[in-house]
């Protein structure tokens, strides 16, 4: 079955032709070129030379009942007006994160980096599916009988808990700022950039002015994962080692909440970037750090996913399914 695949944020909406699970075409067009998402999908179909049968957009909103008002933009994403325009039989209309957790059903080998576990994935059993980005996206997987359906929630918005004295002074901080501290507020691209303020705010002579500058000419949180990867700035160093902490110790958390013995995958934009610390083991002791319970979640596999097209492999699945 050919069907039509999109994934819609505020700034890019990415789309895709996929036939049988295989990508065939793939096109990225600015958001807000646009006054409605049915031009983007029809310039689309018209360079493509193709008809899908059927349809899904995961949409960066919420989601009612196939329609979704956009949250950075204008628009309203509205299924059965779509079908009208495209002349397609169906046409679903997901959150993203949504379609992103569909999507870890999709992963083939090689998609997915290891991050430590003692057991291999309990077939059936419940997932669990975070990621990092503009915001914190968390979602379940649970098994009906004949396949995975997500499990869309809020949990990124949850009381963020610190592990230690330095995070208990910025949750202190971030209340202050935002009158709460929430785990979204931690670990997101908005997240790292006032991980960096508060370490600024506490060790002001260790501000390097180059660091400074270039936060002032570009992306303030793409500055500081840059420069700390690098280990060119001992305070994004730092805040990057915070963020992975936290991300750990919070995917510990989801992986106990439902005993997800079917894995944790930890996906986003942000993540995949840090390949390389998030496999050095802080992410993982975090994650297995639960007291009388480390035995439970330290049998639990975890893996950082790494295909870009997660959003539109699980926009894709969800087409099919009635």
């Amino acid at each position: 079955m050919l069907v039509l695949a999109g994934d819609i944020g505020g700034t890019n909406a990415r789309l895709a032709l996929v036939d049988h699970g295989e990508i065939v075409l793939e096109r990225q067009y600015p958001s807000a070129q646009a006054a409605e998402v049915e031009t983007i999908l029809e310039t689309f179909l018209r360079a493509a030379g193709r008809q899908p049968e059927r349809a899904c957009l995961g949409v960066a909103g919420p989601v009612a009942q196939d329609v979704c008002r956009v949250t950075n933009l204008p628009w309203v994403v509205d299924g059965r007006a779509i079908e009208r325009r495209l002349g397609v039989s169906r046409c679903r209309v997901v959150n993203d994160f949504y379609a992103a957790a569909l999507g870890v059903t999709a992963l083939r080998p090689g998609q997915a980096l290891p991050l430590g576990g003692d057991a291999l994935p309990v077939a059936t059993a419940p997932i669990a599916v975070l990621g990092a980005g503009t915001g914190l996206g968390v979602a379940f997987l649970l098994h009906n009988g004949m396949h995975y359906e997500p499990v869309p929630t809020e949990g990124g918005h949850r009381d963020f808990g610190p592990l230690d004295d330095e995070q208990d002074r910025l949750a202190a901080f971030l209340r202050r700022k935002y009158g709460r501290a929430s785990y979204e507020r931690v670990v997101s691209g908005p997240g790292i950039r006032d991980l960096y303020a508060f370490l600024a705010a506490e060790h002001p002579d260790q501000v390097l002015p180059t660091t400074r500058d270039a936060m002032a000419a570009e992306d303030a949180a793409a500055v500081v994962t840059r420069l700390g990867l690098q280990e060119k700035d001992a305070l994004c160093t730092r805040a990057v080692d915070i963020f992975v902490r936290v991300l750990g110790s919070e995917a510990g958390n989801l992986a106990l909440q439902i005993v997800a013995r079917g894995g944790v995958y930890v996906a986003g934009g942000i993540a995949p970037r840090m390949a390389n610390r998030m496999a050095d083991g802080t992410f993982r002791r975090e994650f297995d750090n639960k007291g009388r319970l480390a035995h439970v979640v330290k049998s639990i596999p975890a893996w950082l996913v790494q295909a870009p097209q997660l959003g539109l492999m699980g926009a894709a699945v969800a087409a099919q399914r009635d």
